[in-house]
């Protein structure tokens, strides 16, 4: 017999208290008698009922100390091993996640999870079928069930550790389906270093669920926690920006404690940029540490990447984790201009404190229109003919004795300059007009818009569509088809406010559209509206996402490293870590299952019985006698123990 938690025999201590009760000094009785003889008549019975008492309270002690001791055995989860015939349909789950990498020895743990399927396989009956379950990230069926032997041998040596963790419950509940239905002598068998939820192995199967744990406990270090927060100072000097990286270290199972280097870097085209580095010991459990980090603005990047240096440990993916880099506190806003430009609409952009205004004529626009720019561009009188890119807004300059106007700008077809529009409708939803009002709103001229596909209208005057937008993967244009300093809109609060819903609406579109991809295995949702596809290549992969209701779903990507995402918006970086403390601590777990364990030689299988409810039952029969012994008597008129 085995006990699953040998712990619960601390429950025996609850004898001691209980012998001290029937062993207390019991109350003297006074007995008054009238002579001698009566006296040696009482002393003759007290002796016959003392006996009588002692011999009962010294049973009712036996049999709830024996009732004591069963049911601390019963809570111990006792076992026994029976025989079982050999499977004839097996389901075999091997463990893949990250902590099977982890060196045990000269080869990994899942070398030696290998070699004990290969073993389990030899020793199955002729004509049984397998099947070959990789619990991975996402469990899934590595080799379809098959009596066929080398395929299956081929199968299970082609098996690798992914960069994700992962619990093993999901991969049971698989292998549960695959054993629904049919009979005959029926088993799953499971090939772990432990490293899962504790209550994974819980999953009801039709079938004994067997145990073989591989690897032996190993000293780790790993990054469990990275993260790049804006610092509160802000700005320490024009143009740097302050950041703290907020980081975690995991360590298991170490004899002392560690120095490790702790170096981040930038991640670039060209390389690495190394921007900080902190000295730390690291010991059993979780230490945390706060890096201060300064980046100039030539030193813009995505991506930092944070690595431990020294940690000398059997686990290699923990030692290295991605954290993106967010974007500044304030929207960089650049005004493109002909020479001089509007005063007003660069007066109201000044005056946001919530930006960062560049101010810049169209030919060097035009030199930096190939560099990512993650911000909003206002254009005044000067603005391409075809679709912008990004987050835009543009406003028209004349009419122009003797100037060729353009029949389309960045993207809207415009009709000609009709005199004195008249406003009469703006927008309900669109938060870009919603202090826009269209009393006492004067305009020299305006070129209305025709609306196009994808295209909506914000404002409408009488003469057409005053404000328009598009709204696309690639960006957000917003269109006022008339020039601000011929009338006197600038003079209502609303135009300020029209210019600061401007902003606020590409400060959204940032958010909205940004990445937010941490750990290997986690779905990661792209927002991709407008566009058919998106584009992700990086470790092992090169594949194209179908887009669905504006999104792309991006399903458990198994390794880590930097991968680049197009979307329409140019080629986007992200970075994908382990991430996992569960992982990362490699001491081989306890694992409270109940199902079967391999015992002998020739692959004699012995499946694990339990034996609680036959203990608390015999618990409950002692406890069962004690009262018709004693409390029956009592009920009875008989003798008190």
């Amino acid at each position: 017999m085995e006990l699953l938690t040998p712990w619960s025999l601390a429950a025996l201590a609850l004898a001691v208290p209980l012998a001290a009760m029937y062993l207390r000094r019991r109350k003297r009785e006074r007995v008054e008698v009238s002579s001698l003889a009566l006296w040696r008549r009482v002393q003759a019975d007290l002796q016959q009922r003392a006996g009588l008492r002692r011999f009962r309270a010294e049973r009712a002690l036996w049999l709830q100390l024996v009732a004591l001791a069963l049911l601390a055995l019963a809570l111990g989860g006792p076992t026994r091993s029976a025989r079982v015939e050999p499977p004839r349909r097996l389901v075999m789950v091997v463990d893949t996640t990250a902590s099977m990498q982890a060196r045990d020895g000269a080869v990994t743990r899942l070398d030696r999870a290998k070699d004990a399927a290969l073993r389990a396989l030899a020793a199955l009956p002729e004509g049984a079928e397998v099947t070959v379950i990789e619990g991975g990230c996402v469990p899934s069926i590595a080799v379809a069930t098959t009596r066929e032997r080398a395929g299956l041998r081929r199968g299970v040596t082609s098996l690798r550790a992914r960069d994700c963790g992962g619990d093993l419950s999901r991969a049971l509940a698989l292998a549960a389906d695959r054993l629904r239905g049919g009979g005959g002598a029926r088993r799953v068998l499971v090939l772990t270093d432990g490293a899962t939820r504790a209550d994974a192995l819980t999953v009801a199967t039709p079938a004994p669920v067997e145990v073989v744990r591989v690897g032996s406990p190993a000293a780790n270090v790993g990054v469990v926690t990275a993260d790049l927060r804006p610092d509160a100072r802000g700005e320490s000097s024009p143009g740097a920006r302050r950041f703290s990286l907020f980081g975690a270290l995991g360590g298991a199972p170490l004899d002392a404690p560690r120095a490790v280097t702790v170096r981040a870097a930038l991640v670039r085209d060209g390389g690495e940029t190394s921007v900080a580095l902190r000295e730390a010991r690291v010991g059993n459990g979780r230490s945390t540490l706060t890096i201060p980090v300064e980046l100039r603005a030539e030193e813009s990047a995505p991506l930092l990447r944070v690595s431990l240096e020294g940690a000398g440990d059997a686990l290699a993916v923990d030692d290295l984790a991605y954290a993106p880099v967010p974007p500044s506190g304030r929207l960089a806003v650049r005004l493109v201009t002909r020479a001089g430009g509007s005063p007003w609409v660069s007066r109201a952009l000044r005056a946001d404190a919530t930006v960062t205004l560049d101010a810049m004529d169209l030919a060097r626009w035009s030199a930096l229109r190939g560099r990512a720019f993650d911000g909003l561009t206002v254009f005044h009188g000067t603005a391409p003919e075809a679709r912008l890119a990004g987050e835009s807004l543009v406003f028209l300059t004349g009419p122009e004795e003797g100037a060729s106007d353009p029949a389309r700008v960045a993207g809207f077809a415009l009709d000609p300059w009709a005199p004195r529009p008249r406003w009469t409708d703006v927008s309900p939803i669109d938060d870009r007009v919603r202090f826009v009002g269209t009393a006492d709103v004067h305009l020299a001229a305006a070129r209305p818009v025709r609306l196009g596909a994808d295209e909506r209208a914000l404002v409408t005057a009488d003469r057409g569509v005053m404000i328009a937008a598009h709204d696309g993967p690639r960006g957000s244009t917003t269109l006022a088809a008339f020039d601000p300093d011929r009338g006197d809109w600038p003079l209502r609060p609303g135009f300020v406010l029209f210019l600061r819903d401007a902003v606020e609406h590409a400060r959204r579109r940032r958010a909205a559209l940004a990445l937010d991809a941490r750990r290997a295995g986690a779905l990661v949702t792209i927002p991709a509206e407008g566009a058919e596809r998106v584009r992700v290549r990086g470790p092992e992969t090169d594949q194209w996402l179908p887009v669905r209701d504006g999104r792309a779903e991006w399903p458990f990507a198994s390794r880590a490293g930097v991968y680049s995402v197009e979307r329409g918006r140019g080629a986007e970086r992200v970075g994908l870590s382990l991430l996992d403390p569960v992982e990362s601590a490699l001491g081989v777990s306890e694992l409270p299952w109940r199902g079967a364990v391999t015992r002998g030689a020739g692959g004699a299988v012995f499946e694990r019985r339990p034996l609680s409810w036959a203990l608390a039952l015999a618990a409950l029969a002692a406890l069962g006698v004690e009262w018709w012994l004693f409390a029956g008597l009592r009920l009875r008129g008989g003798e008190r123990p």
